[in-house]
């Protein structure tokens, strides 16, 4: 479970240093969103909005919180994407691992 917070933690610090380079901007609108290829706004978004932007691209299970941040079509924006799909994945399989070393299904021989 402490893996699982650090993959958090990792997203979110993540977040708070791609946001002010242009990775996070405001989003016009919660319907609109980010075109692909568009740039949705260039104004740049709150420490707290990259915070919880952080929290809402790492965490898995965890229910999404509203924002008016969106990932902005920029490399930075992009670079944010990749690194929290890498982040998403290995947050899924230490949840895996320790639901499965709570439960016992994995056993020691």
């Amino acid at each position: 479970m402490v893996l699982l917070g650090l993959v958090i933690g990792a997203s979110v610090a993540i977040a708070l240093a791609l946001g002010p380079h242009g990775a996070l901007v405001e989003a016009p609108s919660p319907a609109t969103g980010l075109m692909l290829g568009g740039n949705p706004s260039s104004i740049p978004c709150s420490r707290i909005e990259e915070v919880a932007r952080g929290l809402d691209l790492g965490a898995p299970l965890l229910p999404r919180l509203a924002t008016k941040c969106a990932i902005s079509g920029s490399a930075t924006g992009v670079a944010l994407t990749w690194s929290t799909w890498v982040l998403q994945l290995l947050g899924w399989a230490l949840g895996t691992l320790s639901i499965a070393g709570l439960t016992g299904i994995v056993r020691k021989t």
